[in-house]
């Protein structure tokens, strides 16, 4: 015999699943953009001493979105196959996991990185880096606030 909910079926069914999303390290951030694009959140994060944010979606059809700005306001936004997505997964070396996932529009180049240190307790750090022209020297670096990064992007090796 099944227990009878006092709320309902469907009531509990959706409270449990927002407490499992809610308790799981990198679970949907409450500022991603991506489930309103139907996708999956890889990456997303607040910029340090500034209103804007970032995230990369995983859309589930072979495509990526990089979306830049403000919340509800975004400044720059790219799709692109996963052929035109450079990705740059840890090599299995050092003390922190880490992952990238770049964006090529232009002559600009949008690289969206994190890393995590293997000790228990440690936050995720991230940030973008811009390029113009050569990839040698950043022209510009954002960094995320500590505490809002949220990412999935060393979960994506085997799709490149």
């Amino acid at each position: 015999r099944r227990p009878v909910w006092p709320l309902g079926d469907m009531f509990m069914r959706k409270l449990f699943g927002a407490l499992l999303l809610a308790l799981v390290p990198g679970g949907v951030s409450a500022g991603s953009v991506c489930p309103g694009w139907g996708g999956d959140t890889v990456f997303h994060c607040r910029i340090e001493n500034s209103s804007r944010e970032v995230s990369v979606c995983d859309l589930r059809d072979g495509t990526f979105l990089y979306v830049y700005g403000r919340p509800g306001r975004p400044e720059l936004e790219l799709i692109r196959s996963t052929r035109q997505v450079e990705y740059t997964p840890w090599n299995g070396i050092g003390r922190a996991i880490w992952a990238r996932i770049g964006f090529a529009t232009g002559r600009y180049f949008y690289a969206v990185g994190y890393s995590q240190d293997k000790r228990p307790g440690s936050r995720a750090d991230g940030q973008i880096e811009i390029y113009k022209g050569r990839r040698n020297n950043p022209i510009a670096t954002k960094y995320c606030r500590r505490g809002t990064v949220t990412s999935r992007l060393d979960d994506l090796w085997d799709r490149f």
